[in-house]
């Protein structure tokens, strides 16, 4: 696996996150992820973080995992080499300190130059394992909002900088 390492220091690598690669495991699948590498890599990040819990009380460890990307999103990740350093960066997101900017195709024509949508995010109706912001969504919704700036449009699609203010799971997918 190739990973371009865009800076590092004693507390902190930061990479590049290559499409099509998952994060962590979900305790589902067998592929290799970028956990995979980071431990191969630094293995003296192996107790830095947090684990993550399935409802089954299945642990997934997730060394070094300050935020995440999807797997079908390329981008740049922080990644935490010292405990110190991960509950520093996690702070800074939760606080919205930090400042995160997509760039996005999406379908159709969209009129306004920029915008943003404020819409609650929860289950979707037709399948548990997806997210919703239209009427309908299952579960505990949850507050979400994406601020957006049309770069280019046609009439079949349009390219945005997308800025999520909050951190949901897919948002900007459901979003735009």
């Amino acid at each position: 696996m190739e990973i371009s390492i865009l800076f590092e220091n004693d507390d902190l690598v930061v990479i590049n996150k290559p499409a099509g690669l998952v994060v962590h495991p979900d305790g589902r699948t067998k592929e290799e992820t970028l956990v995979d590498w980071l431990l191969e890599a630094y293995p003296n990040i192996t107790h830095v973080g947090e684990s993550w819990q399935k409802d089954d009380g299945t642990v997934i460890p997730r060394p070094g995992i300050v935020h995440r990307l999807d797997r079908d999103t390329s981008g740049v990740l922080l990644i935490a080499k010292t405990q110190t350093a991960f509950e520093y960066y996690k702070s800074q997101f939760q606080e919205r300190a930090i400042h995160k900017t997509y760039r996005a195709f999406v379908y159709g024509n969209i009129k306004r130059d920029e915008g943003s949508v404020n819409r609650k995010i929860g289950k979707s109706k037709k399948d548990f394992r997806m997210w919703s912001a239209t009427r309908g969504a299952r579960g505990k919704m949850r507050d979400a909002v994406t601020e957006y700036k049309v770069i280019a449009r046609s009439s079949k699609c349009s390219y945005l900088e997308v800025y999520p203010k909050t951190g949901r799971t897919h948002q900007i997918r459901v979003h735009t």
